[in-house]
């Protein structure tokens, strides 16, 4: 993709290629995710308001004033793709603007290979959503990006080939969560910060621009929070599904898992996928009862789904009942957090919290979480019984009741260790 300052037209044969001209024009690259309340849309137009904060008209010179009175007095709407993403793209002599609302990730890692590949001398990319405690993964619809992906965006072909041929003249900054390795210090490790200036979330310039508020009030209508009872609606037509023969049904989980498997007087949902809008609730809220739900593993790519849901039904009664609920955790002493002196950021999401808050959930539903773990002989757990029909038993293969992983796990677990 290219922007202002692209190359010259090619040398005529025989003759060396001339320098390139020199680099001009900044690339500008947002990145929002979708609020869950009108509190955490507040939060993030915050976010992308202080995201503005850094930009030096004197080192890139751009002006960003100027800049968004051209895009406000054009005031473009973008398109919508699916499930509420939304591009919005305008492009002036000097700026490239990319305004992504609630992206997924294929579109998201695209986004930001063209924002690194670009013939701009500035690019400025700024994150204003939800992101996990610890590594700093940014969340957005159907998975997570993470610092590897974009170290791995720096890796591409075309993204190499501009950074070589304008060797320090680049200038790269990122805003976003201060979680784990983000930040100026580790990307100066990496192989590309040799050939251009990469910075974290740098500090802000001695003349921001003034009508960063404008903008704000422009993107606001677009960012429209979406409450559990709006994604998880309950439905009219409840009832059971009569299974002829086992069957597995696999759900769009995105970066995670989640299937449901049944046979004649007998179902088990196995996990609930990324989204927050569970990737199985079309089909099992016409289900009566889920007879038993096992979550294999509590990690940032699968504790979204289970999670949204049990919330969900905490708030009211919706179907389907839950029967059994398998899963490695365990009711934690509500200890203090290292960073529970400060002001915590409402955007971040602690898996920690996730599994105590599903325990919580699960209490208010009558439910208890049943463990799985395989003792030294193995011994199954029974699922299904029915005279006549025979019975369904379920066989545990990891964890070891006596792994150290396990052991490790649970440890971290109950002193809150994230």
């Amino acid at each position: 993709t290219s922007g202002p300052g692209d190359e010259g037209s090619a040398p005529e044969k025989g003759q060396p290629p001339p320098p390139p001209s020199p680099l001009s024009g900044a690339y500008l690259l947002i990145i929002v995710g979708e609020p869950h309340s009108e509190a955490h849309k507040e939060d993030i137009l915050r976010k992308i308001a202080n995201g503005f904060k850094s930009w030096d008209v004197e080192a890139c010179h751009v002006s960003l004033d100027k800049e968004i009175h051209n895009i406000i007095s054009q005031a473009p709407e973008g398109e919508e793709a699916r499930h509420g993403e939304r591009l919005i793209q305008f492009a002036s002599e000097s700026l490239v603007t990319e305004v992504l609302i609630q992206p997924q990730l294929n579109t998201l890692i695209q986004c930001v290979r063209n924002l690194l590949s670009s013939f701009t001398k500035h690019r400025h990319l700024i994150h204003a959503g939800y992101a996990f405690t610890g590594n700093g993964s940014w969340i957005v619809q159907d998975g997570t990006f993470s610092l590897a992906d974009l170290i791995d965006a720096f890796q591409e072909n075309d993204v190499l080939r501009v950074l070589r041929a304008y060797e320090n003249s680049v200038t790269v900054d990122i805003h976003c969560a201060p979680e784990g390795e983000w930040s100026t210090a580790r990307m100066r490790k990496e192989g590309f910060s040799k050939l251009c200036r990469v910075r974290v979330n740098p500090d802000d310039s001695p003349t921001p621009a003034a009508n960063i508020q404008d903008f704000i009030q422009y993107i606001s209508p677009f960012l429209k929070p979406t409450s559990l009872e709006q994604l998880l609606e309950p439905s009219d037509v409840v009832g059971n599904i009569r299974f002829s023969h086992p069957t597995l049904y696999v759900f769009p989980g995105g970066q995670g898992d989640a299937a449901l498997f049944g046979i004649n007087g007998f179902n088990m949902l196995v996990d609930g996928g990324f989204a927050r809008k569970a990737c199985f609730w079309d089909f099992t809220r016409h289900l009566d009862r889920l007879d038993a739900v096992l979550m294999t593993r509590i990690n940032n790519s699968n504790v979204n789904g289970l999670a949204a849901v049990l919330r969900r039904k905490k708030i009211n009664h919706v179907y389907p009942q839950i029967g059994h609920f398998f899963c490695n955790i365990l009711e934690r002493k509500q200890l203090l957090t290292p960073d529970s002196d400060k002001v915590r950021d409402p955007l971040l999401i602690n898996l920690l919290d996730e599994g105590q808050e599903i325990l919580h959930n699960l209490h208010s539903l009558q439910l208890k979480s049943q463990p799985c773990c395989r003792d030294n002989v193995a011994q199954p757990i029974n699922l299904y019984h029915k005279v006549g029909h025979g019975k369904l038993d379920m066989y545990v293969i990891s964890p070891s009741k006596d792994s150290k992983e396990l052991k490790e796990f649970l440890l971290k677990w109950s002193s809150r260790d994230s």
